[in-house]
């Protein structure tokens, strides 16, 4: 089993390129499965621990194992020994523990691919020599790795593929040979594989891609040949498939491609007709399907690609007819998409690879003088600001104490604020009511503005309190505000003999004594 070293380590410089040559790449494998930097192919996890060689699976030659997959304590991939072909392989990370789970097609190659997990078995299309292209499953056993079934009959393909989890079932496209290609579902059973949908009627194909999940439902590109090529979404049942909206009216396809979720919203690169391949947002609803901004205005493209995801925003490249193809960044909103810097000034620098190390991006990009590169984009660290602080609070028992206040708010934030009150004590956005022991401050495009937090005493507090009032984000540095109170008791008044009283008295006095707390 084989993967990715390099020569030459990266170095982080800021936004600055790293000292990396991204060629004469070995193929090893270190004790801790993952892989190294590939500009290629996009960037994956960081080389960790010394780099050793598991097993020269192919004697003879290279045998350039690939789709590596985790199920359980194995890594499930294929590989070609130089004797059975391509075919599916296993490895504990030991040598004795890297093995053929088996070998499907005796005559030939299997070519088994789209590994995907679903409960206690890996998933994936392969050739079996009699059946075509078709959908297999395997427990990691040669006994458990079996056709799921023969979607296609005969020897014909029904090429699944495009594989996602969605509840207790796989979604994929596959071909019948009857109704095209189309939307199918599995539970790993043969009488629970069926079509979802006949989305493009009678053999043509509508062709379904791109799946991604959100919520209970799963969003892909379908053409259902009057709407041509546009953005679909399923709950797994017939009456459930539906097309979310004709971004591009008629039969003309707005092509939705890059489909990612960030928060409530899936974006995506969509064609209205008007102007070009530009960014587009939807929550799942017509009306909630539009045009984030129209960065090459006009009906020039900006054709936006590799979006990825880091804290509240989405990165992606973009040319926006001045700049060339550039980083760029959105929050959902049209004045929240930018361009993060023109790293090429005279051209295009072209990032592409996008991939998340801690917090920090890394890509690769052309400067116009260094060539293609490696790059590091830091974003600003999430950060909350406090204002004021609190007097000690005085209360009796049974009774909340006067509110004080002070102010939070919050920059570059990955996630909301949470404001926590100590025992003893209650927190509200709202003067004189609504107190309770948090409130949660939401952020909008990674920024909460200045927010009042009201602080007083509960009326449940019965002894000393003292602590403090806590305003936290992910990523961010919690901030304190400490508080301090002291909690009287209620008075207790004994009274005197009183005389009585003459109905002429214009008044009479009432002795007490042995008080406590206030009177």
């Amino acid at each position: 089993m084989t993967i990715f070293t390099y020569p030459k380590h990266p170095s982080s410089l800021g936004t600055k390129l790293a000292a990396f040559c991204p060629s004469h790449w070995r193929l090893h494998v270190a004790s801790i499965f993952f892989l190294a930097f590939c500009l290629w192919g996009g960037f994956h996890s960081p080389l960790l621990a010394q780099t050793t060689l598991v097993k020269n699976i192919n004697p003879s030659g290279s045998s350039s194992p690939a789709g590596f997959t985790v199920l359980g304590t194995n890594f499930y991939f294929r590989a070609n020994d130089g004797t059975n072909g391509i075919e599916l392989w296993k490895t504990d990370g030991t040598a004795d523990g890297t093995v053929m789970v088996k070998d499907i097609n005796p005559s030939g190659n299997s070519s088994p691919a789209g590994f995907t997990v679903l409960g206690t078995n890996l998933y994936f299309q392969a050739n079996d020599g009699t059946n075509g292209i078709e959908l297999w499953k395997t427990d990691g056993t040669a006994d458990g790795t079996v056709m799921v079934k023969n979607i296609s009959p005969g020897s014909g393909n029904s090429s699944p593929a495009g594989f996602r989890v969605l509840g207790t079932n796989l979604y994929f496209s596959a071909n019948d040979a009857t109704n095209g290609i189309e939307l199918w579902k599995t539970d790993g059973t043969a009488d629970g594989t069926v079509l979802v949908k006949d989305i493009n009627t009678g053999s043509n194909p509508s062709s379904p891609a791109g799946f991604r999940v959100m919520g209970t439902n799963l969003y892909f590109q379908a053409t259902d040949a009057t709407n041509g090529s546009e953005l679909w979404k399923t709950d797994g049942t017939a009456d459930g498939t539906v097309l979310v909206k004709d971004i591009n009216t008629g039969s003309g396809g707005s092509n939705p491609a890059g489909i990612t979720v960030m928060g409530t919203n899936f974006y995506f690169r969509g064609i209205d007709g008007t102007n070009g391949a530009e960014l587009w947002k939807t929550d799942g609803t017509a009306d909630g399907t539009v045009l984030v901004k129209d960065i090459n205005t006009g009906s020039g493209s900006s054709n936006p690609v590799g979006f990825t995801l880091l804290g509240t925003n989405l990165y992606f490249q973009a040319p926006d007819g001045t700049n060339g193809i550039e980083l760029w960044k959105t929050d959902g909103t049209a004045d929240g998409t930018v361009m993060v810097k023109d790293i090429n000034p005279s051209g295009n620098s072209s990032p592409t690879g996008f991939t998340l190390l801690g917090t920090n991006l890394y890509f690769q990009a052309d400067d116009g003088t260094n060539g293609i590169e490696l790059w590091q984009y830091s974003p600003a660290p999430p950060t909350i600001t406090t204002t004021a602080s609190l007097t000690a609070f005085t209360t009796c028992e049974g009774t909340a104490s006067a509110q004080q206040s002070f102010t939070v708010s919050g920059s570059n934030l990955t996630g909301d604020i949470t404001v926590t009150a100590p025992t003893g004590f209650q927190v509200s956005t709202t003067s004189g009511s609504s107190f309770d022991p948090s409130v949660t401050l939401t952020q909008s495009g990674g920024s909460v503005g200045n927010t009042i937090i009201y602080v007083r005493m509960a009326a449940s507090s019965s002894s000393p309190s003292n602590g403090n009032v806590t305003c936290a984000s992910m990523n961010a540095t919690t901030q304190n505000v400490a508080v301090s109170g002291t909690v009287n008791a209620l008075p207790t008044i004994t009274l005197g003999t009183i005389n009585p009283v003459s109905s002429t008295a214009t008044s009479f006095g009432i002795p007490y004594s042995a008080t406590t707390g206030f009177l």
